[in-house]
């Protein structure tokens, strides 16, 4: 009896201890990951495609939900796509077969934590929904532009069985804050939760990652995946302090541009029940870069990784897994 009070004791610990480091960075952040042959070096595209038909079984099976939590069945997504320029391209008896070759994107929903003694970053998946992007033509009053549609979601289990498909160094720019140019000009609907982290815990997130940095708490790479040197170091405050003097030139490093992240994960898949597991390998946090000649966004840049998996190092750098 007293020995498992003990172990009792040890476990709760244990959990406060956890509990204690981990931080919460958004309850429900959502963001779009396109599909193909870029997206992983070592997906191919045929499994992406039975991933995809795993997905719309979901409809079959009465697991598929709308936005609002209620059922949809094949007939509600046909009505959905026949309001768009692609209504005489496939009849209602062939629709799951029509988008198997069509869904190109897939839309998580996730809980966000991180370290808070390391800074490094941890995904939850709790909903995915497969979604068609859609050329939409223009004319000469309108300039074309793409649709983004999800077509509905499905909750993701927790309860991890087996990996049934894996993916390594996959590669992903999430936006964490759907002001900028990019997010404004890819939605035609945007609410808060899409492609956007909380104001207040993306801002402090921000702050104590740079200051871990400057202090040299925190180990970071370059672009090459190469530790941080000295060097590195002193380019970086000489930048930083020209930057802050200078109000006609962009500061990066203000926290106000801090609007993007890299990811470097591994993915794991579980068919039955339907679990996603992400690792992440390494990040970087990127700053949106502007063209003041012309108002507009001119890139993304990438500040250092933080690298999560050091037995990745090697391999990430022989890829270029650094680049844009």
């Amino acid at each position: 009896m007293r020995k498992g009070y003990w172990i009792f004791m040890f476990f709760l610990i244990l959990a406060a201890c956890k509990r204690e480091k981990e931080q919460l960075l958004t309850s429900h952040i959502e963001y779009d990951v396109e599909l193909g042959q870029y997206l992983a070096s070592s997906w191919p595209l045929a499994d992406q495609q039975r991933f995809v038909m795993t997905l719309l079984d979901a409809v079959d099976q009465g697991r598929a939900k709308d936005e609002n939590g209620f059922p949809v069945i094949w007939n509600t997504i046909a009505a959905q796509l026949k309001k768009t320029s692609i209504s005489d391209s496939f009849s209602f008896d062939s629709i799951k077969y029509y988008l198997l070759h069509r869904v190109n994107f897939i839309r998580f929903k996730e809980k966000w934590f991180y370290d808070k003694n390391n800074y490094h970053l941890y995904k939850k998946v709790e909903a995915i929904a497969p979604g068609c992007k859609i050329s939409i033509e223009g004319d000469s009053l309108h300039a074309g532009y793409d649709k983004w549609i999800p077509l509905f979601w499905i909750d993701i289990s927790r309860n991890f069985q087996k990996t049934d498909m894996s993916m390594d160094y996959v590669i992903t720019h999430v936006f964490i804050r759907n002001d900028v140019e990019d997010v404004l000009d890819r939605y035609d609907s945007i609410y808060p939760s899409l492609c956007n982290l909380p104001r207040l815990s993306r801002d402090s997130f921000y702050v104590r990652l740079i200051r871990a940095y400057e202090s040299k708490k925190i180990p970071v790479y370059n672009m090459f995946f190469q530790p941080f040197t000295m060097a590195d170091y002193a380019r970086y405050f000489e930048l930083k302090k020209l930057l802050e003097s200078d109000n006609l030139l962009q500061n990066y490093f203000h926290l106000s541009y801090f609007a993007r992240i890299k990811f470097i994960e591994k993915w794991n898949i579980s068919f039955d029940p339907l679990a996603i597991q992400k690792k992440i390998i390494a990040y970087s946090p990127s700053q949106v870069v502007f063209d003041t000649e012309y108002n507009m966004v001119k890139g993304y840049r990438l500040l250092f990784w933080v690298v999560q998996d050091s037995s990745c190092l090697k391999d990430a750098s022989e890829h270029g897994y650094w680049m844009e």
